[in-house]
């Protein structure tokens, strides 16, 4: 491992201008989204920060000689796929919230540090042996560098902003803000020092191997500590199965995610201990035999969280957190049965070395198809959850709007097709909820201005108009407003002298939010004055229509009154009004 490929000083320079630039892009880029506000969704965002990330972090990790053709070939490739991605995430969150986006954006951003990972070792062979298939030992050693570099970006990122910190702090107590104003105010500091900082530590981590070399002799030597823990809890977990049965399993809802991660870290400390290197186990006779009984049981762990995941999709369809669940148990079952097999040969790290790379293969596959129409985590799940709902396998109340408002542009035609879903709108709590959801949609096309409300917020008191000044103030609750529908009667005003002064207030009424506000008028204009929240279960949206309609709005005197000493009002808050 020790410098299979020197990095020469044009090469380092190289590297140095490459994290420069590419923080300088990702300070241009979002200033451009920022100036012009543009939406959550955007290509500078998707396609310029996202693809240059990915195509500058390839270069980092990879680049021996700027010359080699092979090189720039490859870095098309990654950005053209990273493209392709972007917009289909682009397509699915079209006109989702800025919220919803951010939350997609996190999680892309996430699986592409994964996918890139998964990439980079065949595409490191690729560059420095002509050949994408290096050998195992050549892959193995890539991984571990380029896991243990990216762990060390993190770590040197965090200390040199600790330090700015203190910097900047220490300078403040002499009333000296220009650090300060360096470090946090000027954003394109920020990115230039963050993009510099991960360059300088490529370049060491990538010419100084020994180093990452030590950090995995002290890994290596935590995990064979820990095999041998995990290899017994496997093996006593299978003992006591068949005592206690496995009925109590689906019924804990964490049973996959358990049964997997129990997997995964056996797998995973068995891939680090058991090094190319090495052709046996580090073990005494007895612990070897105790892990490889354990590997050789553990597919049993992989079926038996596959059908956990398989009953709990029965009862409740699919999401998205469960395809992934899915996906990550034939994985887990995939590996487990290959190493299995291999305890079965003469040589078992050959064919580990395959099934570690063919994994790791198969991985990276996954990932890109879930950003693709092949694995459309958002049509699969909402396609299933409707379908129940629709065959009644699901009832009104259990299915999940929030899976379908954080699904995206599925998600959102299937909330509206259940605004026309009758049987589905007729209670008041669900259809209130679904209108919130919506009108979020819908605030960013609905143009809220007074012809806007007089069109559509009903008058109780025909006799009585309100002045441009309330209707103004309605338009600062655009929240509120914005989902109001003449046809839907969901919004009213009403004119009632509420303090018996001879001047009439006005009472605002939204049925799909259940709230009432009063607004009163002063010398500055009409302002709120209260408002009520809690109505009665008995007041669902049809009775409160009927009574609106029918005048059947009166004035209730409290019945616990405040105090006057001495002629001054004092106000009582009383726990109950009763």
């Amino acid at each position: 491992m020790d410098r299979i490929a020197p990095l020469s000083s044009t090469t380092r320079w190289g590297m140095i201008a490459a994290g420069l630039l590419q923080g300088l892009l990702c300070y241009v880029l979002l200033r451009v989204i920022e100036a012009h506000e543009l939406p959550a969704v955007n290509g500078y965002m998707l396609y310029g920060v996202m693809g240059s990330i990915a195509l500058s972090g390839t270069l980092l990790f990879t680049v021996t000689r700027f010359s080699q053709p092979a090189l720039w070939a490859g870095l098309s490739i990654v950005l053209a796929v990273v493209c392709a991605m972007g917009w289909w995430v682009s397509w699915n969150f079209k006109h989702a919230e800025s919220w919803q986006f951010q939350e997609a954006l996190l999680l892309y951003s996430f699986l592409l540090v994964l996918m890139t990972m998964l990439m980079l070792p065949w595409f490191q062979a690729r560059l420095q042996t002509g050949a994408f298939r290096a050998g195992y030992a050549f892959f193995y050693q890539r991984l571990w560098q380029n896991s243990l570099s990216l762990l060390l970006i993190f770590l040197a990122t965090g200390l040199l902003w600790l330090v700015l910190t203190l910097w900047s702090e220490l300078f403040k107590l002499l009333n000296l803000n220009f650090f300060h104003w360096l470090f946090f105010e000027t954003k394109w500091f920020f990115y230039l020092s963050t993009g510099l900082v991960c360059a300088l530590v490529l370049i060491l981590a990538r010419s100084e191997s020994r180093l990452i070399l030590a950090v995995q002799n002290l890994l290596a030597l935590i995990a064979r500590g820990l095999l041998p823990l995990v290899a017994l809890v496997v093996l006593l977990f299978i003992l006591t199965l068949p005592f206690v049965g496995i009925g109590t399993i689906s019924t804990r809802i964490s049973a996959a995610g358990l049964l997997n991660s129990l997997v995964l870290m056996l797998l995973i400390l068995v891939a680090v201990v058991w090094s190319p290197e090495k052709n046996q186990l580090p073990y005494p006779l007895a612990l070897r035999y105790l892990v490889r009984v354990s590997l050789f049981v553990l597919p049993l762990l992989a079926l038996l969280a596959g059908w956990a995941m398989w009953v709990r999709i029965a009862q409740y369809g699919w999401t998205p957190e469960r395809l992934y669940a899915v996906l990550i148990t034939g994985v887990a079952l995939v590996w487990a049965c290959g190493y299995a097999f291999s305890i079965l040969r003469h040589q078992p790290l050959s064919v580990q070395g395959a099934v570690n790379q063919g994994v790791a293969l198969l991985m990276l596959t996954l990932l890109v198809l879930l950003h693709s129409p092949v694995l459309d985590r958002y049509r699969i799940s909402v396609n299933s959850q409707m379908a129940r709902y629709y065959s009644g396998q699901t009832s009104a109340d259990n299915l999940s709007l929030s899976m379908l408002d954080g699904a995206g542009r599925r998600g959102h035609r299937a909330l509206l097709a259940l605004q026309n879903d009758r049987a589905f709108i007729n209670d008041g709590a669900r259809n209130r909820i679904l209108k919130n959801m919506l009108n979020i949609s819908r605030q960013n096309e609905v143009v809220v201005n007074v012809p806007f409300l007089q069109q559509n917020i009903l008058l109780i008191t025909r006799d009585r108009v309100p002045d441009k000044a309330l209707w103004e103030q309605l338009i600062s609750r655009r929240e509120s407003v914005s989902g109001c529908l003449a046809a839907q009667k969901n919004c009213w005003l009403m004119a009632q002298d509420l303090n018996q002064d001879g001047v009439m207030e006005w009472l605002y009424y939204n049925l799909d939010e259940r709230q009432i506000t009063a607004f009163r008028q002063d010398k500055a204009g009409w302002a709120t004055n209260g408002n009520a929240w809690d109505l009665p279960a008995s007041l669902d949206k049809a009775a409160l229509v009927q009574a609106l309609e029918q005048g059947q709005v009166k004035l209730t005197p409290k019945v616990w009154q405040d105090l006057s000493i001495n002629g001054e009002r004092v106000k009582m808050n009383y726990y109950s009004e009763e």
